[in-house]
């Protein structure tokens, strides 16, 4: 029998799309990197984290993602997204619980194109001589802190990403999940040991986000990554299967 996530979607405080985003809004920077925290999460607190437009995961996980886009339409700045990973149907996916920028332009472009929660936040993502370190602070206050030890180099085929699903209200008022797709030309890529400082599971979305297993994280250099419109939309009440829409 098949599972389906759990999360009741009606009157969430969702962003409203002004455009969707169409292949004029897409853009392509010239280098990227990003760094990718991954862990299980309690398997019954887990299928309450995305809704029933999707399948859970056994067991659940969670992903936070950091990227450091090199240039593009607002120069350079850092993104973070909280995803809880399920599929649409066969399609592997993640649900974005919460998501963040380094930079108010870049915030209400993913906002006002994709739907993305995003809120502006103050995002460290360096390079230091004992790893790569990472932390999402609101205010002065840190929502999530993370270091990826004894970093190795690994093939760049060994990371997969997959699109993000955005919970938003289109501009015709209704509420829909929203595919989020990247693309990415790969060159390099690490893979290490995960030390977590802080998990504020509340303060990014969903206290229900609670950790069990870390997971090995991962960090990509991209010799491109591209943002593409936007070209499947969901009904999150009901299954991918069913509801499904294309866009253009």
């Amino acid at each position: 029998m098949p599972l389906y996530g759990q999360l009741q979607t009606a009157d969430r405080d969702v962003p409203l799309i002004e455009s969707i985003a169409t292949d004029e809004d897409a853009w392509t920077s010239n280098g990227a990197e990003i760094l990718t925290f991954t862990s299980e999460m309690d398997a019954d607190r887990g299928f309450l984290t995305i809704p029933p437009a999707l399948h859970p995961s056994l067991p659940p996980y969670v992903q936070i993602i950091f990227r450091r886009i090199d240039d593009g339409p607002f120069g350079e700045f850092v993104t973070a997204e909280i995803n809880v990973r399920g599929r649409s149907t066969i399609h592997q996916v993640g649900y974005t619980v919460a998501a963040y920028a380094s930079s108010s332009d870049a915030v209400a472009w993913l906002r006002d194109r994709f739907g993305q929660p995003t809120v502006l936040a103050d995002l460290n993502f360096a390079r230091r001589y004992y790893g790569i370190e990472a932390s999402i602070a609101v205010d002065g206050h840190v929502l999530f802190d993370g270091l990826m030890e004894t970093p190795h180099y690994i093939s760049p085929s060994d990371v997969l990403f997959t699109h993000s699903m955005n919970l938003a209200r289109l501009p015709d008022e209704r509420v829909r999940l929203v595919q989020m797709e990247l693309d990415y030309v790969l060159e390099r890529a690490e893979r290490g040991v995960a030390r977590i400082g802080a998990f504020d599971a509340p303060g990014l979305g969903d206290a229900n986000m609670v950790l069990t297993n870390p997971l090995p994280p991962t960090l990509v250099r991209a010799k491109e990554i591209g943002y593409l419109s936007v070209r499947y939309v969901l009904d999150p009440k009901q299954p991918a299967m069913t509801g499904t829409e294309k866009i253009g």
